[in-house]
């Protein structure tokens, strides 16, 4: 029996990715182990949405090569970053897209990575444990104590915060996740992920309505509902994203969502059907990636103009159900971004009522922005995002700056 070693860097998909390759080698009668040092192969799962992301990736990579194993490289990078991959690696690689042919690799291999049903947990990296996190795992394992210990945490997490809080929804009850689709239909000018994960390809619905109905089984009463891009789910294959929903929330029993990933495009294209769902209280956030409150920024991102559109829909959703938590997401200093263009973004965040996360724009090899010009230089970033915190505090936010990923995070109060 061989021992695979897997470790993954990255955002949730990543995760799911991860966990269910460790399905798949569990299955195949490979031993799962957390030392590194003991496998025969080991599994890296990489990230490199942004240049930060790509080097701590192959950073991790030169750490990797040190032990007596096979290496493998699969993730975002070998699509995204190739010829840096190249110049330090010249083992397997497969990237995010091409993970259906994991067992082309693994060809001895009696069941496919096709034919592992998809994962609804996220993979834990190996790391030395405290005694705290052993109680915490013991926990998790009985089903009655662990759903006491979530009502004990989502208190003092609702006391500290509020149920909008986005902290309450990071650090709270871990959800059961369901991903709808993998790929996007996006073609946005700053990102390089497309490469590494390809075009839409929508999970069939029965089969996302029966993970959810598992999940309820299971004692689950928190689904985050994720994919490259939900909007868009079932347009490839006769089906739509307020149909799935719909089926879910006709579900009896009590239950809440979580929509991530959910482009401005399409939440205005749904609003109808998006304002009756929130009205029926089962949705707890939603996920709308505006990225800039301009006009023109948005042009230039290759993303929908419409910013009167997304605030028409914002306030509409914010007052069919004002207990709904409105994430977003933020770009600061793309290419040729004045400073008036970034006051309104400040603007549209404010008064629409969002909370969510304020990133530094990072330029990628091979994407449109990478030839738009004049660049903002890092410093007048660092400024801007200076600036985004103060007048996000005037305005009643909590705003946190995470050093080691060089982002905000920021709370409506």
């Amino acid at each position: 029996m061989k021992n695979v070693f897997i470790f993954v860097k990255g955002c949730d998909l990543r995760y799911l990715d991860a966990e269910k390759i460790s399905k798949y080698f569990s299955k195949n009668g490979y031993n799962i182990i957390e030392n590194p040092k003991k496998a025969d192969i080991i599994i890296f799962v990489t990230c490199a949405v942004f240049e930060e992301a790509a080097e701590e990736s192959l950073k991790k990579i030169k750490e990797f090569q040190k032990y007596n194993a096979e290496l493998i490289i699969a993730g975002c990078l070998p699509a995204i970053d190739k010829e840096k991959l190249n110049s330090i690696f010249k083992g397997k690689v497969i990237d995010t897209k091409e993970l259906n042919n994991l067992d082309k690799i693994f060809t001895n291999d009696k069941i496919s990575y096709r034919n592992i049903e998809d994962a609804n947990y996220i993979f834990k990296n190996a790391n030395k444990k405290s005694a705290r996190s052993i109680l915490f795992e013991g926990i998790q394992r009985l089903p009655l104590l662990n759903r006491q210990f979530v009502k004990i945490k989502n208190c003092i997490l609702k006391h500290i915060f509020s149920k909008k809080s986005i902290f309450y929804l990071l650090l709270g009850e871990k959800p059961f996740n369901i991903r709808i689709a993998r790929g996007c239909l996006g073609n946005c000018s700053y990102c390089v992920i497309k490469k590494a994960i390809g075009t839409l390809v929508s999970k069939p619905l029965d089969e996302c309505v029966e993970e959810f109905k598992k999940g309820l089984d299971l004692g689950y009463t928190y689904f985050a509902i994720d994919a490259d891009e939900v909007g868009p789910y079932g347009t490839d294959i006769d089906t739509n994203l307020p149909e799935l929903i719909k089926k879910m929330i006709d579900t009896p029993k009590k239950f809440k969502l979580s929509l991530r990933n959910f482009t401005p495009i399409w939440a205005y294209k749904y609003i109808d059907d998006l304002d009756e769902i929130v009205k029926t209280d089962k949705i707890i956030s939603l996920d709308i990636p505006i990225q800039s409150g301009n006009k023109r920024i948005l042009k230039l991102m290759n993303r929908y103009p419409g910013i009167e559109n997304i605030r028409e829909t914002l306030l509409r959703l914010n007052k069919a159900n004002p207990n709904i938590t409105l994430l977003t997401e933020y770009i600061c200093g793309f290419p040729s971004e004045t400073w008036n263009e970034f006051l309104e973004t400040m603007d549209f965040i404010i008064d629409t009522n969002l909370s969510g996360f304020i990133y530094p724009y990072s330029s990628r090899s091979g994407t449109g922005a990478e030839n738009i010009e004049p660049k903002i230089s890092k410093t007048k970033i660092k400024k801007r995002m200076t600036y985004a915190k103060k007048i996000l505090k005037k305005n009643g936010y909590r705003v946190f700056y995470i050093k080691s990923l060089q982002f905000f995070i920021f709370d409506k109060k």
